[in-house]
């Protein structure tokens, strides 16, 4: 009797350490939802979505398609408001859609859209660690696109650009206390000399973004919209200026 009892609160115990590891998993993988504006625009905008991607299209096309993979934890759907300006900018965005919003668990997802549009040209990049598996995937597949830009990122060993010949966008912001300095510092080894850079004043990591403040993050003193749209017009220069 002594044993069933003390096999039932060894049971007992086990599955308590099972549940709250499962809760402390959920907790720590819930993501950042978009906010009011990022919903309106999706709306707004008339994305459509594909399996793995959101689409907005550019009504007249004034340069290459861009691929764009989310930061860490947040929903696809908060980068809404800027692929929606893009794509009045002239330029067609594709937001990749990553298993449980870590694009570390897909970098090769824009392999597909790829495939499916022979005849276009690309840029890839993203925001935080969608921009650093972006350019994993340029560095191995620097033949298939034109161009990486990083927003409030940076790219590892893995993912070094000085030898492929490719343009880069480095977009930052000066209230950003959630990118690494040093990291990004030692991470300029990886980048052509050419690369063209921007630090956005008053902004602060969650603003490449539409859905709230993230923590550990700084205090922006300009609006998601205003950081958002000055990322598009520095952006839309680089597009045009630079990628053939």
């Amino acid at each position: 009797m002594n044993k069933k009892l003390f096999s039932r609160k060894r049971l007992l115990i086990a599955a308590a350490v099972i549940f709250a590891a499962a809760l402390a998993l959920f907790i720590y993988l819930r993501p950042y939802p978009p906010d009011a504006a990022a919903r309106n625009s999706m709306t707004e905008s008339g994305a459509v979505e594909e399996d793995n991607w959101f689409v907005f299209q550019a009504g007249q096309e004034q340069g290459p398609s861009v691929i764009f993979y989310p930061g860490g934890l947040v929903e696809e759907q908060a980068y809404a408001p800027l692929a929606q300006g893009l794509a009045e900018k002239g330029f067609t965005t594709y937001i990749v859609k990553m298993p449980v919003n870590l694009a570390v668990l897909a970098p090769d997802r824009a392999e597909k859209i790829l495939e499916e549009n022979p005849d276009k040209e690309f840029v890839i990049g993203g925001h935080s660690l969608g921009g650093s598996m972006a350019s994993r995937y340029a560095a191995e597949n620097a033949q298939t696109v034109q161009g990486v830009f990083f927003l409030a990122s940076y790219p590892d060993e893995g993912g070094r650009l000085d030898q492929t010949g490719l343009t880069v966008l480095s977009i930052t912001a000066d209230r950003d206390s959630v990118l690494n300095q040093d990291s990004y510092n030692e991470a300029e080894a990886y980048l052509p000399d050419e690369t063209e850079s921007a630090d956005l004043t008053g902004g602060n990591h969650a603003g490449f973004g539409s859905y709230g403040p993230q923590e550990g993050d700084g205090e922006a003193v300009i609006s998601s919209a205003e950081q958002t749209n000055r990322t598009v017009d520095i952006m839309e220069e680089w597009l045009t200026g630079q990628v053939e």
